[in-house]
């Protein structure tokens, strides 16, 4: 048998990715191989032992009572089997709901619903209302121009973009 058949049905065992054939034939290599590389001299040995009556090592209630729950684990389906995360989820999500609720309860009860005055004297609130309307007008022009410069920037590089693509159609 050559050396990388080998190789790889060991790769396979020690990955538990082995078929059964593929098991028998690294045992009859492995047993029936009189001068063996040194390196093979440990896997031999485990193999060997592995191979050995382990059946016998484990009780048969015990055996029995784990193929039971093996079984029992794979006829459920995934929505019967409990989600932590899920739960743990719609528990946080209530509790969200609860505390949103009591904050808004509390805060609707303390506050006052009559509107309060800032300013005793109308010409002051006239002039703060001026001043305000002002520099509301005056962000909103800035805003403006910044709109205008980068439409204007936006142009200019459409036209790059179009004498570009007009070049490439008239290289073809």
């Amino acid at each position: 048998m050559k050396c990388n058949r080998i190789k790889y049905l060991l790769e396979a065992f020690y990955e538990g990715a082995i078929t059964q054939e593929e098991l028998q034939e690294l045992q009859n290599f492995l047993e029936n191989t009189a001068e063996i590389s040194k390196e093979w001299n440990t896997d031999r040995k485990l193999i060997r032992l592995l191979a050995q009556e382990t059946a016998e090592m484990i009780p048969e209630e015990i055996s029995r009572r784990l193929e039971q729950r093996i079984d029992d684990f794979e006829e459920k389906t995934p929505q019967q089997r409990p989600k932590k995360r899920k739960i743990i989820v719609w528990m946080v999500s209530v509790a969200v709901a609860v505390l949103i609720g009591a904050v808004s309860f509390v805060l609707i009860r303390a506050t006052d619903d009559t509107p309060k005055d800032t300013f005793s004297d109308p010409q002051e609130a006239a002039l703060f209302v001026e001043k305000t309307l002002f520099l509301v007008s005056s962000n909103l022009n800035k805003g403006i121009a910044q709109v205008e410069k980068a439409q204007q920037e936006v142009g200019q590089a459409k036209k790059i973009i179009e004498n570009q693509f007009n070049i490439i159609r008239h290289e073809k």
